[in-house]
Parts: C-alpha cells; structure tokens; sequence
C-alpha cells in the first residue's frame, strides 16, 4: 500500500460512522466498570475486555470513530494519539487540549480523559499498547542511551501518579510523518513479516519522539515547563566521567542542596545515582564495542575505585562486566 492508497482508505466513512452521524447509533458502554477519581465517577476500560492485544500483535491500532461523543474514560494501556489530518479537542485531567495535524499526544495509563465529536476531515489514528509491553520489551531499547532518554520513559512509564501525558508539536517533522505513514500502509496492508515491521517502525517513531522531547520538552501538564531540569541531564549525559555537584550548581546557578532536591523530584534519584547510571551506561558502551580493559573502561568513565566500578556493574546488570563482554560475543 503506498501513501496514497492509505489516504483513501482512512478517510472512507465506515458505516458505523454514518450511523452516528445521522444519529441511529449510539454506544453502549454498559459493560465497562466505573471508578471515582478525584471525586470524579469515570468509565474504566481494560485490555482484558477485548481481544485486541495477542502474542502475534502487541499492540493496536485503530482509527478513531468520528461523529461520536466519547465519555469522561480512562484505560489500562499507553496510548499513542496521532492526529493524521484535521484537529480535535480533548479534555484531559479537565483541561481542554488542542491537537493539530501532524502532531502527537502520548499518554499514560489510567489518565483520565475524553475526545470531543471529530468532524468528517478529522482524522485521529490511536495507538493502544500494552505498559507491561513497553516497560519489558520495548522501552528497554531506549532507557539505556542516557539519563535523559531514562527521565522521557520514565515521565510516561513509572510516574507514581498516573496523570500523565506529553504532547508533541511534531508536525513540522517530515520523517516522523513518514515513519507513521508507512506504519499505518503496514498495518491496514499486512505483510507476511508485519510484526517485526510494525515493531521497528514504532522503534523508530519513539527514537525521533525522544529526539523531539529533548529539544522541545514540550509537557504540557505543566509539571516541568519552568524547571531546568532536562539542561541539568544533558550536562551530565556529557559530562558524566567529571562532573561535580559543585560545578554542576554553578553551571547552573543552583544552590547545591536545591539542586539535589531538584533532580530527585523530577527523576526519582539523587545526583550521585544519575552520576553512576550515566557512567555504568557509558562503561556497557566501552565493554561491547571495544577490546580496552576493564580497568581502563572504568577509569575512562569516571570510577576511581575498580571494586566499587564492580559492585555498582553487578548491581545494574545482574553479572559481572567480564561476564557481560563474554555473553556479548
């Protein structure tokens, strides 16, 4: 299927559309639990109630019903909404948000929320997928590269507080456009290697989400805008082998102790434990795309002390960094 050919296919009016636009149709959501959040009694959709998630197909992918009035919901699954033409409006945490062509909102499980009716022209693409898939099997191929790819899946995949979401004004990037083009040509046209496909194209999508997330930091929960905080992990992506907490507060004219609380705020862990992180990530590089020895890997990245360089591999991955080159060749 080339790009053309998707364009006619989802902009067919399907026959339940029809039925919703003349108003013969309404749904019924009798089935589904309801749960109070925030004082507030919402519909609570779960995957065990469809059979849309199987071991062949891990995640879904559906166009979104136009003409229909969603109600206040939430869901056990992330949900990718990619808004492939035209706009909508939708009510987030009892927020009204905005979004446009080619732009994308990610969001996190049990967020509660509803889309208002779509016109004829608006077309929005939903992405369910499952948070165990992402946090076990997928999101691991990115949580490795940095502090800062860590703290853009941890925003969405371990917040304490599920009323998440991050919304990507990504609709001047012509290649994410493109990505998810030929991601929707595969999925709607389904080739005999489909899965591995879909699942490398979504890798691809995440890995330029990641790219727009930091150059932009667009959350539009507001929780972080004003915070310097994605600044403070590039420093340290870039300055893990050295940095101090001294200079990493007057790079930023942070007083230390605010910057300490800072970061655990927002990521979850103290400085000293970013530090760590970046350089253990860093070793793991050095491990498995060189033949330097461990001593000189670990002093390259920053340790001083090889026993500790040891003990806080271990603790990372479970096996020695010895173990680690060998299961790796």
């Amino acid at each position: 299927m080339d790009h053309l050919s998707l364009d006619r296919l989802i902009r067919k009016v399907s026959n339940h559309e029809k039925a919703y636009r003349n108003g013969n149709l309404k749904p019924d959501y009798s089935d589904y639990k309801k749960v109070v959040v925030n004082g507030q009694e919402v519909l609570c959709m779960e995957l065990t109630d469809s059979q849309m998630i199987t071991q062949e197909q891990p995640f879904f992918i559906k166009r979104h019903s136009r003409f229909q009035n969603y109600p206040i919901h939430c869901h056990d699954w992330i949900e990718f909404n990619y808004m492939y033409a035209g706009k909508c409006q939708q009510i987030i945490n009892n927020e009204p948000h905005f979004l446009y062509e080619g732009q994308i909102l990610l969001m996190d499980a049990n967020t509660v929320h509803k889309i208002e009716p779509l016109g004829e022209n608006d077309i929005l693409i939903n992405l369910i997928i499952p948070k165990y898939y992402l946090t076990a099997n997928f999101f691991n191929r990115f949580s490795s590269d940095s502090v800062l790819t860590s703290f853009f899946i941890e925003a969405i995949t371990h917040g304490m507080k599920h009323d998440r979401f991050i919304h990507f004004a990504s609709e001047t990037r012509t290649r994410l456009q493109f990505f998810f083009k030929e991601l929707l040509c595969e999925w709607f046209d389904r080739s005999t290697a489909y899965t591995d496909i879909c699942e490398g194209l979504l890798s691809l999508i995440i890995s330029d989400l990641v790219n727009i997330y930091q150059d932009s930091y667009t959350d539009h929960s507001d929780r972080y805008r004003k915070s310097p905080i994605v600044p403070i992990l590039k420093y340290i992506e870039k300055n893990y082998a050295n940095v101090t907490l001294t200079e990493l507060s007057e790079q930023f004219n942070l007083n230390p102790n605010y910057l300490s609380n800072l970061l655990k705020k927002h990521t979850g862990y103290s400085y000293k434990k970013l530090v760590i992180n970046q350089r253990i990530l860093a070793a793991d590089r050095f491990l498995l795309s060189t033949d330097m020895d461990i001593v000189d890997i670990s002093q390259q990245v920053g340790f001083e002390n090889i026993n500790f360089f040891y003990q806080k591999f271990k603790e990372t991955y479970g096996i020695t960094p010895g173990t680690r080159r060998k299961l790796h060749f």
